[in-house]
């Protein structure tokens, strides 16, 4: 995998205190207030005798285009692969998700496009 890179020594410490942090706490979020609402349900529910779900959300920036097998092995499916594997997981979205099953392809798939015999798209 690619290395953080830090423009500081001081940068770099704040991002290991950061995620220091975040390990302690076991519900991982990176967001204080959050994670303390988080335990807080979690315990409430737990003095219930009862569960519940969550959900997490997942941002890959600067993919490189065609990462993956065009076929089988998609990044996308790889991810669900992945994903799908832990136990009580029961949904897994890319992109729009779930909403795109409620709409037109027309509204919702990228323009078809055709290549000319020069290469060039119309």
């Amino acid at each position: 995998g690619e290395q953080q890179s830090f423009n500081s020594t001081q940068e770099k410490e704040e991002h290991l205190k950061n995620f220091t942090a975040i390990e302690i706490v076991n519900t991982r979020c990176p967001h204080e207030q959050t994670a303390m609402s988080v335990i807080l349900a979690i315990l409430q529910t737990k003095n219930e005798n009862d569960s519940i779900g969550g959900t997490i959300v997942c941002v890959c920036q600067n993919v490189p285009t065609g990462l993956g097998e065009p076929c089988f092995d998609k990044i996308e499916a790889l991810l669900a692969y992945a994903m799908l594997s832990i136990p009580a997981t029961k949904g897994f979205e890319i992109g729009s998700g779930f909403e795109g099953t409620k709409m037109k392809g027309s509204e919702h798939n990228d323009k078809f496009t055709h290549v000319d015999d020069s290469g060039k798209l119309k």
